[in-house]
């Protein structure tokens, strides 16, 4: 029997709730700061943030030769991603961001299957077009109009 960890459903939570509230979030900041400059302030809150934590659990530093790999990665992780991102919501209605936002496990999966090989079961496909399908019909419903615009171009590089 599983018992109930209150700090696991905190996390999650809190999760939800951050993940949740980071397209409004860039809604918001995109109308006071540039794409750029929004990206530039998300990252030094999350980095000061990381390093509060890091220091509270003692994490140590990494590797000297890891550290070219990782400012590679957050580079094109967070740098890239996150001003793609709010150039992208600048021009994309929120219905059309989470649709677009909801279409990321069906292209990991795509990938994975491509270049990995990865076997998908038919459930993998089946859920993943039932939410699709609900995100779909919420998008419509939701709004009194639905549009795409041309940042929908780099919303969509975000993802990837």
């Amino acid at each position: 029997m599983n018992s109930f960890d209150s700090k696991k459903v905190l996390a999650y939570v809190l999760m939800i709730g951050f993940w949740g509230s980071a397209f409004a979030g860039i809604r918001i900041g995109i109308k006071a700061f540039t794409p750029e400059h929004l990206s530039f302030l998300r990252l030094i809150v999350s980095s000061i943030a990381l390093a509060i934590y890091a220091m509270f659990k003692k994490i140590s530093l990494p590797d000297y030769k890891d550290i070219p790999i990782f400012i590679l990665f957050g580079y094109l992780g967070f740098s890239i991603y996150q001003t793609a991102l709010n150039i992208g919501e600048k021009t994309v209605s929120a219905g059309a961001s989470s649709l677009l936002v909801s279409i990321t496990p069906i292209f990991i999966s795509i990938f994975s299957w491509l270049f990995l090989k990865e076997k998908q079961g038919k459930q993998m496909w089946i859920g993943s077009f039932i939410g699709l399908f609900g995100v779909v019909l919420i998008s419509f419903g939701s709004e009194k109009q639905f549009s795409f615009g041309v940042g929908a171009w780099f919303f969509i590089s975000s993802i990837f």
